[in-house]
Order: C-alpha cells, then sequence, then structure tokens
C-alpha cells in the first residue's frame, strides 16, 4: 500500500505524552498494517517511541534524541537522521520490520469543559472562560495542553483548569464514558438526564444505554438481557 503522509506535518502524527497500553488501544483497532504514531518515551525523557501496527502486534521503536557538540541527531536502531521528519520520510521507503509507514492513525477527537476563567499569561495562551467548550489539539507537557476554541483561535492552555467533558464517537477511556457530539457526560451515568449514543457499551463499568433508556440501566452478562439497578 502506498504511503499517504506528510512528514512535515507534525500535528497529524505526533501524539505527545502518551502510555504504551492507549497506544497499543489505538492502534490495534486499525485493520491494516503500517498504521503509525509518534509519542514520548515514558523512560527516558527527552526521547520518543515510533509506534507502528505490524501484522497482529504493535511495535515500538524507541528514538533517542542524542545532543553532541551543539548538534542534535535522532537514532532509531543503526541509523542516524537529522530530524524526526527526515526519519518518517524514510521509513515511508523502507520497512520497519514488516511494513513502512502507510499513514498516521487517526486522532480521537478529545474535547474539554473549563472549569475556571483563564485570562493568560503570555502571547501564545488561549484565553477562555468557565464553562466554554474547548478542542484538544496536542498535549504538549503535563501541566500545558494545546487547545482551539470555538473560534478556530488556539494557544496554550493549563490542564488543572479544564476537565474532560465530550468524546466524539470515541471511548473516553480515563473517564469511562460513551457520549457524542450532543451528549455530555459528566459522571458515570451520564449526569443530568442526557442519555448515551445509541447501542453504546461501557467495558469497564458495564453500561448499556440507547435513546430511550438513561444510563441507569445495566447489562446482565449471564441473562443476556437488561435490567434496572
Amino acid at each position: 500500500m502506498t504511503s499517504t503522509f506528510d512528514p512535515d506535518d507534525k500535528n497529524s502524527w505526533y501524539f505527545g505524552p502518551m502510555s504504551r497500553q492507549d497506544a497499543n488501544d489505538l492502534l490495534m483497532s486499525e485493520s491494516e498494517g503500517g498504521i503509525f504514531l509518534v509519542r514520548d518515551s515514558t523512560s527516558i525523557q527527552g526521547d520518543y517511541v515510533l509506534c507502528v501496527r505490524e501484522d497482529s502486534k504493535v511495535s515500538h521503536y524507541i528514538i533517542n534524541k542524542i545532543v553532541e557538540d551543539d548538534q542534535t541527531v535522532f537514532r532509531i536502531g543503526d541509523q542516524m537522521f537529522s530530524d524526526l521528519p527526515s526519519l518518517l520520510n524514510f521509513y515511508k521507503l523502507h520497512y520497519l520490520d514488516t511494513t513502512p509507514l502507510i499513514r498516521p492513525a487517526p486522532r480521537r477527537v478529545e474535547k474539554l469543559v473549563a472549569k475556571y476563567d483563564f485570562d493568560g499569561r503570555d502571547d501564545e495562551d488561549l484565553p477562555f472562560k468557565k464553562g466554554e467548550v474547548l478542542t484538544v489539539v496536542t498535549k504538549d507537557e503535563e501541566q500545558w495542553w494545546t487547545a482551539r476554541n470555538a473560534l478556530g483561535q488556539t494557544g496554550s492552555i493549563p490542564v488543572p483548569y479544564v476537565q474532560k467533558r465530550y468524546c466524539d464517537h470515541h471511548i473516553y477511556r480515563d473517564e469511562q464514558y460513551y457520549c457524542d457530539d450532543h451528549h455530555c457526560c459528566d459522571d458515570q451515568h451520564c449526569g443530568g438526564h442526557q442519555t448515551c449514543r445509541d447501542n453504546q457499551h461501557n467495558y469497564d463499568s458495564q453500561y448499556y444505554c440507547d435513546d430511550q433508556r438513561y444510563c441507569h440501566s445495566q447489562y446482565n452478562r449471564d441473562n443476556e438481557r437488561y435490567y434496572d439497578s
């Protein structure tokens, strides 16, 4: 299959801080090999990991960032590159183990709601008001992410000032909610009188919901039927 990505488009392939398990879950949900992402190394600060769907597994290739004599190079295996786009461009044409790089993994759209007002401190910050909904662009650091507001403006936001609130047609595994564009999930039972998307299943908490049922209904695995808790 032909590679279809731009190595210079960092926002398409760099996922920032991300656990090995989250990378596995995301890439294993893809049906073809060669789907990849680059994340920060969780064991060596400053290094990166190239995660690639290969056959029936996900391979994690460490990328060492080496600084010598004011020059930075990136090493993967015995190959050295001047920057990450050059590394990715090389593996568009050459196999890693069983596949070259085909395209970046699709991003799960993550939306946040502001818990407090934030006026911004620097020019690169994105001010917002309490209750405003923001879309995550990149998770640059543990305490500072890049987000976009409803007007399309982008900037840095302090993570403690926001909370995860929406997930567009995807699983929010850390919050254990199912939601869509129209339903908030601010607690485990899809708070208030909101309903979950039709026939979605919260695998961790085992909640089934549809357009007529609220999330107080659980699924009885043994009898394979709905019952109200």
